[in-house]
């Protein structure tokens, strides 16, 4: 059986009545929207410490993303043309021009050398990921200063947290960088390290649809992984 047709057959056993009637009653144990300013409720704690990850339902506003969805549309545009250019398709200053070694913040893939191992394609170089954005980009600053974000940090980690780092992940229909299964520790045959538990969490913004069908995120439960 295939990628799609699997998750098809588990899209299926979660959208029985008893599934159907869990999720419900989990739903309203939620906090969602601008209720994240008051940080998540304690079951949406305690299943990010049973299973590792938690569903945040518009931690940001529709038009917040949109937004961002257009900042992150004009960085593909002026990305470097090539792994360490300093200007774009079009002979331009790329966006982090000013900074000091701008061309290291845009993270390329391809078969013979990748700015992240964890990270593979199989033909050409491409774009995978904008590191460190809210140097040079407004839009994804705003993002991470969001009351509803920071209060959901604490929420899982207590007040006495510090923010790490950002990025814009690009992964563009039929010509996108896969990434390996990995944890965002950096496990991996060429990148190993173990499980820290004070890295903390990552938190991550759909800006498009994901879907099935499409390629959305897969997830293992935390007490699966070795």
């Amino acid at each position: 059986m295939g990628a799609v047709p699997r998750l098809q057959a588990v899209h299926s056993q979660l959208s029985t009545p008893a599934a159907a009637s869990a999720h419900h009653q989990q739903q309203a144990r939620e906090r969602s929207g601008a209720e994240l300013r008051e940080g998540l409720t304690d079951a949406q704690v305690e299943h990010y410490h049973q299973h590792g990850y938690v569903v945040l339902r518009q931690l940001y506003a529709p038009d917040e993303v949109a937004t961002l969805r257009e900042e992150f549309d004009t960085l593909l545009e002026r990305s470097p043309s090539s792994r360490g250019s300093v200007i774009d398709a079009r002979g331009e200053a790329i966006p982090s021009a000013s900074l000091p070694d701008p061309a290291s913040y845009f993270k390329f893939t391809d078969p013979e050398k990748g700015d992240d191992p964890r990270t593979f394609n199989s033909s050409t170089q491409v774009l995978n990921r904008v590191d460190d954005a809210l140097a040079f980009m407004p839009a994804i600053r705003r993002s991470y200063g969001s009351t509803r974000l920071l209060a959901s940090v604490s929420s899982l980690l207590g007040p006495d947290f510090v923010p790490f780092g950002d990025s814009y992940v690009a992964k563009p229909p039929r010509h996108g960088a896969g990434f390996a299964w990995h944890q965002d520790t950096g496990i991996s045959v060429d990148f190993p390290y173990d499980w820290q538990e004070e890295r903390g969490t990552n938190f991550g913004v759909y800006l498009h649809e994901s879907t099935v069908a499409n390629g959305c995120l897969h997830v293992v439960r935390a007490h699966t992984c070795s």
